[in-house]
């Protein structure tokens, strides 16, 4: 983000952050999903538009195979557990998805997108209206880079 601060999200025995304040790393506490096992949880991605706002992303085991999606937002001051809505009844006793990046234009847009797991629904992506997540339908699954410039130009880049 500047030489003054940066975030790294991912997983190490549950969520793991660290932040960059110019000078050193700090580990910063993260919830880790709700009511689930503190190793069940794991981010995969995430972004800064500034030091206010971050979001990562990622997901929880629910069972063998089957995932659900984690979203977890920063104010400045602490990580948050977003609240998702409901997977569509299609999914549930079957695995869902966990969300494997995300890309913000700012504190107002984001999309975050995964992968479908062992079910064939396109419904793996996540957007952000800076109030609440919702659900959209992708084509296939990403298997390259979303950076979002603006609200209205999101762009796929070549990850390899």
């Amino acid at each position: 983000m500047s030489k003054t601060f940066c975030v790294l999200a991912g997983f190490w025995t549950g969520v793991f952050v660290e932040e960059w304040n110019g000078l050193r790393w700090s580990k910063v506490a993260a919830p880790n999903a709700p009511l689930r096992p503190r190793y069940d949880s794991e981010f995969t991605g995430g972004t800064c538009v500034s030091t206010t706002f971050c979001v990562a992303t990622g997901g929880y085991a629910v069972s063998n195979a089957a995932w659900r999606p984690l979203v977890e937002q920063w104010n400045g001051q602490s990580w948050r557990v977003a609240t998702l809505p409901k997977l569509p009844q299609h999914y549930n006793g079957k695995p869902g998805f966990r969300l494997s990046q995300v890309s913000c234009a700012s504190s107002n847009f984001c999309v975050a997108s995964g992968n479908a797991g062992l079910s064939s629904p396109v419904l793996n992506n996540l957007q952000w209206n800076g109030v609440t997540w919702r659900y959209v339908v992708a084509k296939s699954e990403p298997r390259l880079t979303l950076v979002c410039l603006t609200k209205n130009e999101c762009n796929l880049t070549d990850a390899a």
